[in-house]
Parts: C-alpha cells; sequence; structure tokens
C-alpha cells in the first residue's frame, strides 16, 4: 500500500517550538555577553571621559 505526503506529514515531529527554544536560548546568550562587556568596559570608559573632563577645565 502507497502512503501519500499528506499522510506522511502527520508522523513527523513539529520542529517550531524547538526552534523557538534556540532562539530564546541564543538571545539571552547574547544579552549575557552585552552586559558583561558593559560591566567589564565600563569603569574603564569612566575613566577615559574623566580624564577628558579635566582636559577642558585646564
Amino acid at each position: 500500500m502507497k502512503v501519500s505526503t499528506t499522510e506522511q506529514r502527520g508522523f513527523l515531529p513539529a520542529e517550531s517550538g524547538v526552534t523557538s527554544i534556540e532562539y530564546a536560548l541564543l538571545g539571552s546568550l547574547i544579552a549575557v555577553v552585552i552586559v558583561g562587556t558593559v560591566i567589564l568596559i565600563g569603569p574603564i570608559l569612566n575613566a577615559i571621559f574623566e580624564k577628558v573632563v579635566a582636559g577642558f577645565s585646564q
């Protein structure tokens, strides 16, 4: 007996939920990297801006 492709699709697993979870994990990872970078570079940039401001006030 031959099974049509429309009947075969009913047995295939749904991948839309898995894809959305992967995108959520990827977005979370990107957010963690951005926050970590800002925390690490923030004090350095603050010191640079303070030097610039001190240079203008002289």
